[in-house]
């Protein structure tokens, strides 16, 4: 096939391939079985390939953001209020055996 000829061929028709542009009946009338498995393996692998670049997108600005974390004044507050609440009910908390010892 002329959209296969060359290793640069075939990558540009790959990459078409997952933007859409992609002549799917050549493939398909030239060998239907082995055609459909190229086109479907395809796009299962480049939407893993898109979907993980996403996920380390998300997880390297959570993680920057978590190391700049700083609690506000309510939740203070709230930490404040939980611990006393515990304190009077008689039950134990992480936080407020933390904050009695440091």
């Amino acid at each position: 096939m002329s959209s296969y000829k060359t290793i640069f061929d075939a990558a540009e028709t790959m990459v078409s391939l997952q933007l859409g542009i992609f002549n799917y009946e050549e493939v398909l009338d030239y060998n239907p079985i082995l055609g459909s498995f190229l086109i479907g393996s395809c796009i299962i692998f480049m939407t893993f390939v898109v979907l993980n670049l996403f996920i380390s997108v998300i997880l390297v600005a959570f993680s920057e953001e978590q190391k700049n974390y700083k609690a506000s004044e309510e939740e203070e507050i709230v930490d404040l209020m939980l611990t006393k609440l515990c304190s009077i009910l008689g039950v134990k908390n992480k936080k407020a055996s933390s904050l009695s010892a440091g």
